[in-house]
């Protein structure tokens, strides 16, 4: 979310774009591997602490 907001205070930053589209389809696989089981929400969250 806070990417997003970014983005949009700055249109015209491409890396914050490119940051914003790599979080989203990242993402999109990281649900459904949590959906399989084939991760742990532990392993999500380390994940997802790359993006601070």
């Amino acid at each position: 979310m806070r990417l997003k907001m970014q983005v949009r205070r700055h249109p015209k930053d491409s890396v914050l774009q490119r940051k914003v589209k790599s979080l989203v389809s990242e993402g999109k696989e990281w649900r459904k591997k949590l959906a399989n089981g084939l991760a742990t929400s532990d392993e999500f969250m380390q994940w997802l602490g790359l993006y601070k």
